[in-house]
């Protein structure tokens, strides 16, 4: 399982990769104003400035989405599989490393077809739309509490 999240997670981070980076830089690279192996550089370190700067934000807005959508597991579910014994705790773990592997596969695959197709596509939309996609699945609609996470959000990412 641990090889599935890794390959799930390396596909959703190339997919990224080849989305952003081509989109920052195409122009320059094609046009030989910058070499390729300058850009290489240049995005390593700016994506790792740019997630200690700002991803913050981002992963408490997913994280939010996610727990609403029963993506990753509320923090009483996780007290009552630690209540529920050693058994109970392995699947969780073993159902949210599947949800997390579905979702990050779905996104990725989404990034990478929409690049491929040369469309304008945002690796958020699409993580999100991802997680958004497993609780329209999955969520409890009928409970208001979860109405009331995701209906703004939804609403907020179908604008844009």
């Amino acid at each position: 399982m641990v090889y599935l999240l890794l390959f799930a997670g390396l596909f959703m981070g190339w997919s990224l990769g080849t989305n952003d980076a081509a989109n920052a830089f195409g122009t320059a690279v094609a046009t030989g104003v910058v070499k390729y192996k300058h850009v290489v550089t240049i995005i390593a370190i700016l994506v790792i400035v740019g997630a200690f700067l700002g991803g913050d934000n981002n992963i408490t807005k997913v994280s939010e989405l996610s727990e609403s959508n029963k993506v990753v597991a509320s923090e009483q579910e996780v007290m009552d599989a630690i209540a529920a014994g050693e058994d109970a705790v392995k699947d969780l773990r073993l159902h949210s490393a599947w949800k997390a592997f579905i979702i990050f596969t779905c996104a990725g695959l989404t990034v990478f077809l929409m690049s491929y197709l040369k469309f304008p596509v945002s690796a958020n939309h699409s993580i999100t739309g991802a997680i958004i996609g497993w609780g329209l699945f999955h969520a409890d609609y009928t409970d208001p509490a979860v109405l009331s996470v995701n209906l703004p959000q939804i609403g907020k990412f179908a604008s844009t």
